[in-house]
């Protein structure tokens, strides 16, 4: 029995094995606006499509230079190791510069559909791959405003919504409106 629970511990913990390599880059988005990133590679060259991945609450994660993270209770920070351990390269967005955080409408705005548009033409000039925007919660305005607003080489081929907001928030004014609400 013991040597089935270490198996089971072994294997799970290598799901949540870290990415082979990482860095942080920073991006212009709009002028003066720096959008800070995570971007973290696999083992060997990446499969599959680049995800970029747009975190939920208020949208930061605090990205340190040394690529530690000051909030990294965001779920999809938390599960990126599965994404490379399968894979593909996985670039983690940061609330940008100019923001202290994404509450409110900013997320359904011109200007933030932007922050992500330069993730994604840096992702896939990067990467080479199809780039799959995925939004988490509060994400999801993020995702769907970008695959509304966004063109070209800025735009992304997919949109993943997982745990969307189709309901008002107990946090009233100080949220996103439901998903169905955002007017975008």
């Amino acid at each position: 029995m013991k040597s089935l629970l270490l198996a089971a511990t072994l294997a799970s913990a290598s799901c949540f094995a870290s990415a082979e390599s990482s860095e942080v880059v920073d991006l212009a988005s709009r002028p003066q606006v720096i959008q800070r990133t995570l971007v973290e590679r696999p083992a060997g060259q990446p499969t599959g499509a680049t995800l970029v991945l747009l975190m939920g609450a208020n949208g930061q994660l605090g990205i340190f230079p040394n690529g530690s993270l000051r909030r990294d209770s965001h779920f999809l920070a938390r599960v990126r190791g599965l994404f490379t351990a399968r894979g593909p390269a996985v670039v983690l967005v940061d609330a940008p510069s100019d923001r202290g955080d994404l509450d409110g409408d900013f997320r359904e705005t011109k200007n933030h559909a932007a922050d992500p548009g330069a993730v994604i033409a840096y992702a896939r000039k990067a990467f080479g791959q199809p780039v799959w925007l995925v939004g988490h919660s509060r994400g999801t305005h993020s995702a769907v405003t970008a695959a509304m607003r966004l063109a070209g080489d800025a735009a992304p081929e997919v949109i993943v919504l997982a745990a969307a907001m189709l309901d008002s928030s107990r946090f009233a004014s100080s949220t996103a409106k439901p998903l169905q609400e955002s007017g975008v």
